[in-house]
């Protein structure tokens, strides 16, 4: 196995960042709001994973956006539990 080769496997099953896991866990919904039609970051490295194949990667950001997901209706339920007494 050649070094290209090498460090394709390398990125291949390379984890997610701390600032990319933040994002996805912070933005994990598509903003369908704004007024032009640019990509989201999540968006883009998302289609960045499935192209260069970095499954590890994708699985990685969609734990993240689950977990997001979770915080945020946790959120939501703790702000109406506190405003209800």
């Amino acid at each position: 196995m050649n070094l290209e080769e090498e460090n394709r496997e390398k990125r291949k099953n390379a984890s997610l960042t701390v600032e990319e896991w933040l994002t996805f866990f912070f933005f994990p919904l598509k903003d369908k709001t704004t007024l032009f039609s640019k990509e989201s970051f999540n968006e883009i490295e998302e289609k960045r994973f499935k192209k260069y194949g970095f499954e590890k990667k994708m699985k990685q950001a969609k734990e993240a956006k689950f977990f997001g997901v979770l915080f945020y209706i946790n959120l939501i339920l703790i702000i109406i539990v506190v405003f209800n007494r």
